[in-house]
C-alpha cells in the first residue's frame, strides 16, 4: 500500500457513511436554520444519487452547493451573510477519481440606504458593489473567502503537495452562484500553499458551521452526532495512523506526506 492509500478514507467505509449522512440530511431538510431555498435540491439530488449508487461506482456532487444564510455578533452583525457548501467526490471501480470539499463565506452588498458592514469586513474592495447592487435586480455578492480540502488523486504528477491538503482561495466553480447572481471574489485564485490537513467532506464541514454558528446549533438533531462520529472514524482513523507513524522515520513528515 502506498503512502497516500495509507492516509485516504476506504471508499467503500465512505460510501455506507455517506448515504446514512445525506439520508438524514434530506430528510431533515425543513430543520437546517436559515438554509436557503437550493439545499433543498442538493441534498435530494445527493440522497438519491447514493442511494441508487453502489459502494464502487459513486459519486456524491453538490450542485446546486448547499446554501445556509448567517448572521453573526462580530462578522456577520448585519444579518447578510451565506455560506456555500460545495462537494465533489467520484469513486470508479473502489478508487477516487475526485475528492474535494469546499466553503465560500459571502455577504450579499446592501444598497447605499442599508447600515453600514462591520469593520471586520468593510475592508478595501467591499465598496465595489454599490452601484451594481442599487441599479441591478439581481443579488451581488462578494466572496469574504474560499476555503478547501482536497485529496490528491495523482492527476498531477508534478506537484509538490500533502496528499491529504487544506487550501485558501482557489477557482470558485461555475455552479457557485446561480446565472441570476452576480459575485466579486474579495479574496484571489492563488493555487499555493497547500497545507497538511486530516480530509474533511462535506458533512464535517457542516458540522463545524453547526457547532461555531450560534443559530445552527438547534440542528443536534437524534442520532446526528452518531453519524457525525462515523465520519470522522471514516476520514481520520487511517490518516492520523498513518502521520502518527512517520514520527520515527528519517525523512521529514511533510516529504512523507505527498503521494
Amino acid at each position: 500500500m502506498s503512502r497516500e492509500e495509507n492516509q485516504i478514507p476506504d471508499t467503500g467505509r465512505m460510501y455506507n457513511y455517506l448515504k446514512t449522512a445525506f439520508e438524514k440530511l434530506d430528510n431533515n431538510y425543513d430543520k437546517i436554520p436559515d438554509a436557503e431555498y437550493r439545499t433543498e435540491e442538493a441534498l435530494s439530488g445527493a440522497h438519491q444519487s447514493l442511494r441508487r449508487a453502489d459502494k464502487d461506482n459513486w459519486r456524491l456532487v453538490l450542485d446546486p452547493y448547499i446554501i445556509i444564510n448567517l448572521s453573526g455578533k462580530r462578522d456577520l452583525a448585519s444579518g447578510h451573510g451565506q455560506v456555500r457548501l460545495g462537494g465533489n467526490i467520484v469513486v470508479e471501480e473502489g478508487e477516487y477519481k475526485m475528492f474535494s470539499s469546499s466553503l465560500i463565506i459571502a455577504v450579499q452588498h446592501q444598497s447605499a440606504k442599508d447600515e453600514p458592514l462591520p469593520d471586520s469586513i468593510s475592508h478595501c474592495c467591499i465598496d465595489s458593489g454599490i452601484t451594481e447592487a442599487d441599479r441591478a435586480d439581481d443579488p451581488y455578492f462578494h466572496i469574504l473567502d474560499r476555503f478547501h480540502w482536497d485529496i490528491d488523486t495523482g492527476d498531477e504528477k508534478d506537484e509538490t503537495k500533502p496528499a491529504c491538503h487544506f487550501q485558501v482561495g482557489g477557482e470558485v466553480s461555475n455552479s457557485a452562484f446561480g446565472d441570476w447572481e452576480s459575485y466579486h471574489y474579495c479574496s484571489n485564485g492563488l493555487d499555493k500553499p497547500r497545507f497538511p490537513h486530516p480530509p474533511m467532506d462535506p458533512v464535517l464541514v457542516f458540522n463545524m458551521l453547526v457547532e461555531q454558528y450560534p443559530q445552527l446549533e438547534s440542528f443536534e438533531q437524534h442520532q446526528w452526532d452518531g453519524i457525525v462520529k462515523k465520519g470522522e472514524d471514516a476520514l481520520w482513523r487511517k490518516y492520523y495512523s498513518a502521520t502518527n507513524g512517520m514520527i520515527g522515520a528519517s525523512d521529514s513528515i511533510m516529504s512523507l506526506m505527498q503521494p
